[in-house]
């Protein structure tokens, strides 16, 4: 069982540590003050990140020297 107070820290008997406790939204962790139930526009907006552009590849073909070298150490190899 939690104890509350009347200041946003509620105090748990097993740890003895205080953490938030917001009386809006029921949640631990922040205040009513800095709720995003209750206070949407407080949100950061995360910047859109699109999948093409979060992983990329990076191809360089092969110059006739590397396509040799591979030939000749690979010889069963087909590039």
């Amino acid at each position: 069982m939690y104890t509350q107070s009347s200041d946003p820290k509620t105090v748990c008997p097993h740890c003895k540590r205080g953490f938030c406790s917001c009386s809006h939204c029921h949640k631990s962790g922040h205040s009513e003050a800095n709720c995003f139930v209750k206070h949407p526009d407080k949100r950061q907006s995360k910047p859109v990140v699109y999948a093409s552009k979060q992983h990329s590849t990076h191809f360089t073909p092969y110059t006739q020297e590397d396509e040799e070298y591979l030939k000749q150490k690979y010889p069963d190899l087909h590039l």
